[in-house]
């Protein structure tokens, strides 16, 4: 896949700057996670070797369960192992188009590019 890594910095934000922007009672959820997950260090520290080497892109919203429980931790590896997590949040499902899964916009087309299917989903761009 060919991807511009500078547009996808720029269509992104942070793990970090997504969770802080979070609606409430959303927000709450999203940090009880983060606050209780025990994140293995071991894994995290064999992890920093390629923090240098990819970052990864995740596709996440707020209303998404899934997302309530694995973007927390997500956000817990990128602090623990630092490597960099960029997200494109606020996905939109699309009930009025029984062909489309995303309603483009407000969700990024960027969920066709990377043929996002279910969420939470991330890619790791090298």
């Amino acid at each position: 896949m060919n991807v511009d890594v500078k547009q996808l910095f720029e269509r992104t934000v942070s793990i970090h700057d997504y969770l802080e922007k979070l609606s409430e009672p959303f927000k709450e959820k999203f940090f009880e996670r983060e606050r209780t997950y025990k994140l293995n260090s071991e894994v995290a520290e064999r992890l920093k070797v390629y923090a240098k080497k990819v970052f990864i892109v995740a596709f996440s919203a707020e209303w998404c369960k899934d997302c309530t429980a694995n973007i927390p931790v997500l956000a817990l590896l990128s602090e623990k192992a630092d490597i960099k997590i960029r997200v494109f949040g606020n996905l939109k499902k699309d009930p009025l188009n029984p062909k489309e899964k995303w309603r483009i916009p407000p969700s990024p087309p960027e969920v066709k590019t990377f043929n996002v299917d279910k969420i939470p989903t991330h890619n790791d761009i090298q």
